[in-house]
This record gives C-alpha cells, structure tokens and sequence, in this order.
C-alpha cells in the first residue's frame, strides 16, 4: 500500500482514464380502457400494478404492426449473443430484464423468462452486493420471480434491498438518498428514481408494508425541491448536498434523465396511497407540467436531442422511449386512453423504431442511445457516446412497446423505409480471429472476444487485448469490493482475501498476456470503440490507438497489483500503515522496518520491482513517440504534462494539469516536475530501494 501511495500522485491520471470507462400542448381528449382488470377509482388504483393488467386491445385502431415484431427480434438478439451472467448486477440490466419480463407477458415466450430468472440465479449463487440506487433495481426482477416461483430466496433479495435502502444507504440533510454510495458522495441523481421506484411499489403491494410508500414519497419530495425547475417544469441531473449546487450549474435539461423523473410521476401518482398523495399535492400538475414542456422542445423524426431544451446536442434514441412509457402506464393505471398522448407515444416510438437495422451477422439492432452518462455541462452530454443495442434502450423499447399493447394501438408503427441516420460497427465477415475479437469488444461482450482472440494467441493485438480485459475486469471489480468495504458489506480480512485471489489471478493474467508482446517490436493497434457491460452502467471509449508503451505500462501495472497482493498477503499489518508523503519518509520506513522473511513476501517484493521498472520503460516508450498522438489512448504530451488530453466518450478534452489539480494533485508540485524525466528517476530511486530491502529479507534467518 506504501508504493501504491508513493505512485498515486501520477498513477491516478491513468487509472482514472481507464476507470470511467451513469408538439403543442396537451388536452384532456380520452376513451376509456374496455378491461374489468383496470382500475376505475383512485382505491382500486392503489393495488393494481401495471403488470396485472392484461386487457384485449378492443379500443385499437391500427391491428398490423411493427413494433412488436421489433421488440421480439431485439430480445432474441440480446439472449442469444450474451449470457445471463454477462449482465451485470447493475441498473441497465435491471432495466432491461424489466422490459424482457414484460415481454414475456405479453408473448408468452418462454425463453425471455428463463433468461431473466438465470440472471438472478447466477447472482444468487455467485453472489451480489447492494450499495446504490443503481444496484437497487435488480430486486424489481426477483419480486416477479417470486411471484411465480414462491422461492424465498427470490423475496430474501428484495429483503435485502429494502433493508439497504431504509437503513445502510447514505442520505442528504434532507433524507435524499445518495445515488452510488461512495462513489458519488453526499449528492442525489435524478436516475433513482425510476432506479427505486418499481421496486419499493411493488415491494410495499407484496409485503403489505407502508414504509416503502412512504420512503417514495420522500425521496420525490426532497427530489423536487432540489432539482426540479420550476420555471421550466424539468429536472436537473444531480444535486450536491455537500457543495449546495446542482450540475449542471445552468438550466440544461438530460434527456434521459427527466424521462426518469416522468415515469417516477406517473408511477407514484397511480400508485401511492392518498395518505403520500396529500403529502405531495403537486404529482400531477408537475406531471402535466413536465409533460407540455417535453411536448414542446424540439424534436427531429420522434427523437429527442440528449439535453432536450438544447439543439446543440445530438439527438437520441432512449428519452422518448421513457416519455412513451411513462404515458402508457398511466393510461394503464388509469383506465383510460388520452388520444393525444397515445400520438405523442405513437411518435416517439416511432421514431426509435426508425433507427433499427440489421447487421451483416444478422443481428437485429437499436441505434443511438447514448452510454452511461454523469452529470456533466453541454460539452460533456456531447462528449458521451452512441451505440447500438444498449441494454437500457432495447429495455426501455420493450417496456414502452408491450405498454403499448395493453393500452392499444391509434396508429401504426412501421418498419423503417430509409436507412437509419446513426452509424454503428459492422462485423467483419467471416467473423472469426483478432478482428473478431475486436468487433465483439465494440459491443461489449467479451466473452466473446476472448474466444476469438485464442484462436491467435501468438499475435500480439490477441495479447494484448486479452491482458486489457482482464485489468478491466479488475479495475471495476475493484471499486466495487472498495464499496463493499466501505459499506461494511465485507471485513477488511475478506477484502484482503479477495485481494490475494481474485485480483491476485487478474494481475498475473495482465502482466503474463502483456509480456509476450516484443518489446522490440512497433506494436501499435486501433481499436474502433470499447463497451463496457460487466461492471454496470454500459460505458464506452471511442476510438483510440494503443501503441507499445500502454502495453508496457499495462503490464507493469499488473506486475504491481500481483506483487501488492503478495506482499499483502505476507504481511497483512501494512494495510494499518499511515499514509506516507515524501520519498525521505517511505526510504526510512522501508529501510527499518522488521520485516519477516517469507516467499511470497520477496517474490512480492520482486514484482513490485519488475513492475515499477517497467512502468519507468513504459513512461519513457510514451514520452519518445513521435507519431500522429491524435487518437493515442495516452499521448506524449500527457505525459510531459504539457497542452490538453481527451477521451471520446471518457474524458474532455482539457488542460492535462488542470485535469491533475482536479484529481487532487498540488499545483506548486505540479510546477516543480520536469516529467516524465523526474517521474522516471522517482520510480527507479523506489525500485532501488525495495531492491535493498528484499536483499536484505532473503539475508534474514
């Protein structure tokens, strides 16, 4: 932990780059639902969730469609091209195996449902955490699992859940909950709540428990004061209780995310008990509200632009898909058909629908909707990459169109008659090989790519991206096990085990796949986009090149986790070490400690060492490149510290030491480094030094 620290100031520049990878007006125009199962008064609304209605769509107009077809080729996609366990435990698919529930309801495909219950058995037996709003959802899922099943363990999930949200999960001054624990800090995101709401409905119907209603109804409450816009009627992303302030700081309004918020109104207002309802006298004014604003910002073919009220955005596919179904879920709740908001439905899915295509393996594909986005100014919103088949849109185009269904059709939804406007990555064909592995980590299945990347394990693009998964897979599982410790979910005991196995295995798979690449060699590789599903949230890089020195550094990174872990795992007592500043400091603390010889303390020591050094080679490798670093995933320039450094999709472009200052680094320090040459010689004075102490280790008795 002591070289760990000693690295830190330069080390979290990289480490964070690979870690980031969250009309007119409307009348009261209506014709009402023909279905004894929907509610016709405000008593009945309480118990009826829009799952139990099931009426016969008799109030259609239009029978001959296309969305539902759509719905079901998506679905089939998504199932046969990744497996259950692909999906991690996390908010976009939780939202997606809401919609594949859905659909199974409405079809009676027997495969969407046993995709969706493999999910939750594969957690339930290889375990799973909860310590946000986004690791909430899933409990949505074992609720309907449970309902069919009457398993215990599908309502021990949602137990769970609902005791980390009533009594572990951080909160504002104002009750508000915290969205990604630790992650975020003391600040509320406008996502939970759509990320708790079904659940807490459901959980409170299941359980006949009203404190879930009445947490709702908090969170909505301290949600709105915060957030919302009362001149505009939409919601802001995030609000830090810390600092007092939103983000964005100006009125910018996240599609995504006030579509979020407008499926929460029309859930709670149908929902929640009169007894919540009189607590928050606003819900449907608000609503309505929200609503008219919507249905007057600016639109092109159905779609919205990813901030709703700015043209200076791209525009995008999932907003309206949320603004759909939140309309259906009314008129389900409500009994009732509101032709003018069944068009604007009708539009909006439309207009998804316009934007799927078919690619060359025949893969059927949902186009342009904007990865895992944070809060962030216009430029970041733009910065966020598109994609295709997104778990959360497909899950989102199921939800809207099965809704559809139960509500009725007014128009038809046609397939597409002209190409889609948005671009996606083709296969190659045959798809098979390096370039295989490489399309399939486009579309963040990685499984996949592994096994076309062993199909050529001597070349150097399969070795490398095979090691890069693999510090991936340990990055992210890393924040979470910080998190679980954090949360006390974990003893530190259990962390330092998970330590010396899980990530002790990853790091040597890292450095081993990094070192076969000849460091002779020019090595340089592009790759068009990286996704980012395991860890939750589906985040993406755009294209970059990756040239010797990230392998090299790569490498070394492996080499130092797996020697941590060893010594670590030696010597558990240097995880209650304090923090150590200056390099006088950690030499006197290495040169005279008692240390206790064992193996895997030097062997530790040793990979720390090779690891170190080849961080140094690393460095220097990046420093001497001279060719066009416009795409470099790591430019030269960065690592002199010198002009501006951006990731598509990951990082803005922006000041490299304005960007260090941000991550905590001290300016005057910052003045004073020549780097890389100063950060170099650091890192060779430290692996001298360990050198001496694990000379002196293999001299002791």
């Amino acid at each position: 932990m002591i070289i760990i620290n000693c690295l830190a100031r330069y080390a979290l520049l990289t480490v964070s780059i690979v870690g980031m990878l969250a009309c007119g007006s409307v009348d009261d125009t209506e014709t009402q639902i023909q279905s004894g199962s929907v509610a016709q008064n405000h008593q009945e609304q309480q118990s009826t969730s829009n799952q139990e209605v099931n009426s016969p769509v008799t109030n259609s107009l239009e029978t001959s469609d296309y969305a539902l077809e759509l719905a079901n080729n998506l679905a089939t996609t998504w199932i046969s091209t990744y497996q259950p366990k692909q999906n991690a435990w996390s908010w976009d698919s939780g939202v997606f195996m809401m919609g594949l529930l859905d659909l199974y309801e409405i079809t009676g495909e027997e495969s969407y449902y046993q995709y969706a219950k493999a999910w939750i058995d594969y957690y339930l037996d290889n375990g799973y955490f909860v310590t946000s709003s986004d690791t909430s959802i899933p409990g949505h899922t074992a609720l309907r699992i449970y309902k069919k099943e009457g398993d215990q363990r599908y309502l021990d999930v949602a137990n769970e859940i609902w005791h980390y949200i009533s009594k572990e999960a951080g909160r504002t001054s104002e009750g508000g909950l915290n969205h990604l624990g630790i992650l975020s800090g003391n600040q509320i995101w406008v996502d939970s709540l759509f990320m708790i709401g079904p659940f807490l409905m459901d959980y409170a119907e299941l359980t006949g428990n009203s404190a879930p209603y009445d947490e709702y109804a908090l969170q909505l409450s301290v949600f709105r004061k915060n957030l919302r816009s009362e001149s505009d009627g939409l919601y802001l992303h995030m609000y830090d209780d810390t600092k007092k302030q939103t983000t964005p700081s100006e009125a910018l309004y996240w599609g995504r995310g006030n579509g979020w918020a407008f499926v929460a109104y029309n859930l709670a207002k149908n929902r929640l008990p009169l007894k919540n309802l009189t607590e928050l006298p606003n819900l449907q004014s608000d609503r309505d509200a929200m609503l008219t604003a919507l249905s007057n910002s600016p639109t092109v073919n159905g779609r919205f632009h990813t901030v709703v009220n700015s043209t200076d955005t791209y525009l995008e596919t999932s907003a309206g898909l949320l603004y759909s179904y939140g309309l259906y879920l009314d008129m389900l709740n409500q009994g009732r058909v509101d032709v003018n908001e069944q068009i604007l439905a009708e539009t909006w899915i439309q207009g998804a629908v316009n934007e799927s295509t078919v690619d060359a393996l025949g893969n059927t594909l949902l186009l342009g909707t904007s990865y895992g986005t944070s809060p962030g100014d216009i430029t970041y919103y733009n910065n966020v990459l598109k994609g295709e088949n997104v778990a959360y849109g497909i899950g989102l185009f199921l939800l809207s169109t099965t809704a559809r269904e139960k509500v009725g059709h007014l128009q038809a939804i046609n397939a597409p008659t002209s190409p889609p406007t948005e671009t996606f990555v083709q296969p190659p064909i045959p798809c098979v090989g390096v370039d295989c592995g490489k399309f399939y980590l486009s579309r963040g299945n990685f499984e996949a790519g592994l096994d076309n990347f062993s199909l050529d394990a001597t070349d150097p693009e399969s070795q490398f991206y095979t090691g890069t998964i693999s510090l991936l897979r340990l990055i992210f599982d890393g924040f979470y096990e910080i998190d679980r410790l954090y949360q006390k979910d974990i003893t530190t005991e259990q962390f330092l085990e998970w330590v010396k196995s899980d990530a002790f295995i990853a790091a040597r798979k890292i450095s081993d796949s990094m070192e076969k690449i000849d460091p002779q060699s020019n090595f340089s590789t592009t790759l068009e986009r990286l996704v980012i599903i395991e860890s939750g949230g589906h985040n993406a890089i755009g294209p970059r090149e990756y040239d010797l020195g990230e392998a090299k550094l790569f490498e070394g990174l492996g080499n130092l986790i797996y020697g941590v872990g060893l010594v670590l795992g030696s010597d558990p007592t240097l995880m209650e070490m304090p923090s150590i500043d200056t390099w006088s400091t950690l030499s006197k603390v290495l040169l005279t400690r008692q240390w206790k010889k064992s193996d895997g303390l030097t062997q530790g020591f040793d990979s720390i060492v090779k690891g170190l050094d080849t961080v140094a080679t690393a460095l220097a490798l990046i420093d001497a490149e001279t060719d066009d670093q416009t795409d470099d995933f790591i430019s030269s320039n960065v690592v002199r510290l010198e002009g501006t450094f951006g990731i598509p999709g990951l990082l803005v472009e922006r000041d490299v030491r304005e960007l260090l200052i941000e991550l905590g680094i001290d300016k005057e320090t910052l003045e004073k480094i020549d780097s890389p040459g100063d950060l170099i010689t650091l890192i060779r004075m430290i692996s001298s030094t360990l050198k001496v102490v694990n000379q002196f280790i293999k001299w002791s008795s």
